[in-house]
Formats: C-alpha cells, structure tokens, sequence
C-alpha cells in the first residue's frame, strides 16, 4: 500500500464512520455454524491479510474499532522494538499464536469466525464502561438513600431514555457493591477513632469495643449525662436490639430507665454485630465496667440470648419480660 493509499485507508477508516454506525442486528446476526459465527460489518471496518499499517497505535484502534478487543501477549527486539503483538477478542479463549513483521506492521492472520454468540456494540464491557459523572452520580444517590435500580431509571429519566445511558442496571448495582466493600472497613475504623477521641477529650465519658478476626464486633459507649442518669434512675433499667444499621450491619442497643418525670432516659447504648449470648455478656460487663453497679430490676423481651445473658452478668438483678410481651400473651390466651 502506498502513502497516498495509507492515507486514504486511515481518513476513511478513523475519520469516516464511527464504529457506533455499525448497525447493532447486523453485528449479531450472521451465524455460520452451531458454535461459529461471524461479524457482518462494512467492509471497511474488515482487516485483511497483508494489510500494512503505520503504527501498532492505529493497529490496535483499527481491531478495536472491528470489535471488542483486548490486548494480548507481546514480544520485543532487544526488550525495545516491538516484534509482535497479539489482539484478540474480549470474550475469546486462548488464542492460536499470531505473528507480524518487525518494520511495519502487516496484519499477518486474521481469523473472522468466533467460537461464541455475537453481542450488541452497546452491551459489549467497552461501551458500558462508567465516566465518573456517572459514578458520582451512584455516589450521590446511595447517601440519599436511592437504591441502584431507582438511580439507574432516574439517570436514564435526566438523559432522555434508556438509550442515552450505556451502563445496565447491573453495572450500577456492582458499583454500589464494590464501593459499599471498600468503605466498609474504613467506616468501623473512622467511628472507633471518633470515640476514641471522645474519650480522650471529653469529661467522664467511656467507650469499649471487641474485635473478632479484625472485624469490629460490638461497642458501648456512655457519656458523663447518662451516668448521671443511671446514678438517679438507675434502679430498673430495660435494653433489647431495636433495628439493625444498614452501613455496619450492627443491632442497636439502647439502655433505658425512667426519671421522676415518668419519661425515658437513656444511660448507655451499644451495638453488636450479632445476637448471642456471648455478644450480650460482654455488652452487659462493658456496661457494668462503666457504672460498677448492678441494677436491681432489668427488662427485656423475650431472647433467650438476652435472659441467659442477663442471669450471667447480673446474677443479683431481678429479670422481668416487658408487659407488652406479658399483655399480648394474655389477650392471645382470652381470646382463644
């Protein structure tokens, strides 16, 4: 091929037609055999044996515009010039070995047919690629508590149609995933230090935690407000898990008394990564540690984690069950 053709064959390659004006059912639609198949695409996007290219940069973008491609093996002169340079498809096998010349580089074997199904250009990995526009968008949505699936449809809702965002549902579903691990860990870490530096800078105020395998696995905490409390009102006090926190999938533990006023005061709380017997006695002896007092009446509901619990760190305290719990058995057995 000679310059002037060389030129011709790259305007009319890069600058002409984009590889988004190859029609997506065209791309998917020729089947040569039960586990053969072949691209059909305008010719001019097709490489052909002997073709001679200026540069492996052009190279590569001629094969990358043919299709979804990813870079294989190479081999160099002296660790310097490049010699070869495998290109093969993304969702391909191992490949036979290909070769090409060392001065300019001549396509040397160009195998059409796939071993696989052929994929739209607009589901290939590629084209479903996320700018970071997109992932700060994830981002944003997560921490106003907007699932994957809803921030996917409002994406496509501000661009226009579904057709206007290339990443899928589930593109966006494993970025939530992989950004929910990686901040997990550093989440625990950030709140222990919090407290840490609580405790070093604010008057009479205490913290504890357990860690299993370096996972952090409960905490309680009390401030100088709630001891004063427990101290006052500390008599009956009541705990049980409320709700599980979605970020550290963690039961929350509030403890509870009742002050001369008849209202709830709160004189400590902690959180649990699981509810155990072993999870609640070392909550409870955090809570002992702190107050070095037993109450003499504790409520709770019906675990039976928390009554073993219980009986074990307070052996002295008197365990009563909610008369919610008490009521509902006995309006259960009337009606019945």
């Amino acid at each position: 091929m000679c310059e002037s053709e060389e030129e011709d064959f790259e305007n009319s390659f890069f600058e002409g037609e984009s590889s988004s004006s190859v029609d997506d059912a065209q791309y998917c639609s020729n089947v040569i055999g039960e586990h053969v198949y072949k691209p059909d695409v305008p010719v001019q996007f097709i490489p052909f044996k002997g073709l001679i290219i200026k540069s492996l940069v052009l190279a590569i973008k001629m094969y990358d515009e043919y299709a979804d491609v990813r870079l294989s093996t190479q081999s160099r002169f002296d660790n310097k010039i490049i010699k070869k340079k495998h290109v093969i498809c993304n969702r391909g096998g191992k490949q036979k070995k290909k070769s090409c010349d060392t001065l300019d580089y001549k396509v040397f074997q160009f195998d059409e047919l796939h071993n696989h199904p052929l994929e739209k250009r607009s589901d290939l990995k590629k084209a479903r690629q996320m700018s970071y526009s997109e992932k700060e968008f994830i981002v944003c949505a997560s921490t106003s508590k907007i699932g994957p699936t809803m921030a996917h449809k409002l994406r496509a809702s501000l661009r226009g149609g579904y057709e206007f965002v290339n990443p899928k549902v589930v593109d966006y579903k494993n970025l939530r995933r992989d950004i929910n691990k990686d901040i997990g860990y550093k989440h625990a870490q950030m709140i222990v230090n919090t407290m840490n530096d609580r405790r070093a800078h604010y008057p009479n105020y205490s913290f504890e935690f357990n860690c299993q395998d370096d996972v952090l696995d409960s905490m309680f905490w009390d401030d100088e407000m709630e001891k004063t409390y427990y101290a006052e009102f500390g008599d009956v006090i009541s705990f049980d898990a409320t709700f599980q926190t979605n970020k550290y999938r963690m039961v929350f533990v509030p403890f509870t008394a009742i002050d001369h006023h008849k209202k709830p005061v709160t004189v400590g709380a902690g959180m649990l990564s699981n509810e155990s017997i072993e999870s609640y006695s070392w909550l409870l002896k955090a809570f002992l540690k702190t107050h070095g007092k037993e109450p003499t009446l504790v409520l709770t509901d019906q675990d039976a984690a928390i009554k073993q619990a219980t009986e074990n760190v307070f052996p002295n305290s008197k365990h009563r069950l909610y008369m919610w719990h008490i009521m509902k058995k006995l309006k259960n057995r009337v009606l019945f």
